[in-house]
């Protein structure tokens, strides 16, 4: 019986140090301070690169590829492009790189953004980059001259004088290129920011000029107009 006694005691006495010891390890509730948050802020918004806003690819093939690029995050591990055409839903492609081959068969307009993703930063994103648009058309026409018209002869009595040359406008450009030719040699090419432009002819003689339409916008100018000729008599000769 005593046996029995000196068991209990025993479990009890080691049931009480281990009860002790775990206790020992606790920390008050009240002085518990959580670790630091791994996650850091996510950079900036990618800046896009290319191809520049509102840029008008022209190509000359029913089928067409453009790179779409923006610059490197640092720490990024995947980006995610969205890219908008016409009216229909946008759609995502999620990329390793930090620029997008895009393979182009419709024309009309299209926007995109990007962003950057990474498990190691708050939320998982950085915000969007800015919406860029871009369009896909085909080639305009060259602008269409119309005055003086075509192999007009004007008579002066004296030189110099000031002829206005005029030139219909296109579509959205923004200047144009002026070339005017005296006996096929070209003596004066300038850039205009109107469908007109004023040139002094101080000789008598035989010119031609042509006009051709442009813009910082567009992939491509436009062929160049018809040469028009025109000739210039003084009445003393």
């Amino acid at each position: 019986m005593k046996s029995i006694y000196r068991c209990l005691r025993i479990i009890f006495l080691l049931t009480l140090i281990l009860f002790i010891h775990l206790n020992s390890g606790c920390k008050n509730p009240s002085a518990y301070e959580p670790p630091p948050d791994s996650l850091i802020p996510p950079p900036d918004a990618p800046n896009l690169i290319a191809p520049a806003k509102d840029f008008v690819i022209m190509p000359d093939t029913s089928f067409y590829c453009i790179r779409l690029e923006w610059d490197s995050i640092e720490g990024v591990e995947t980006y995610e492009r969205e890219l908008t055409y016409d009216t229909f839903p946008p759609t995502t492609v999620i990329l390793s790189t930090n620029f997008y081959v895009l393979a182009i068969m419709n024309l009309g307009k299209h926007s995109w953004r990007v962003r950057a993703s990474s498990s190691d930063w708050q939320g998982g994103y950085t915000a969007w980059s800015e919406t860029w648009g871009f369009e896909v058309r085909p080639q305009p026409p060259p602008p269409q001259l119309l005055y003086p018209p075509d192999s007009t002869v004007f008579y002066f009595d004296d030189l110099p004088q000031i002829i206005g040359f005029t030139w219909n406008h296109v579509e959205d450009e923004q200047f144009y290129d002026f070339q005017f030719f005296l006996d096929s040699t070209l003596i004066e090419q300038l850039t205009v920011y109107a469908t007109t432009y004023p040139m002094s002819i101080y000789d008598p003689g035989k010119y031609s000029w042509r006009v051709r339409a442009g813009s910082q916008h567009w992939q491509n100018y436009t062929d160049w107009s018809e040469l028009w000729d025109i000739e210039i008599i003084l009445n003393n000769e």
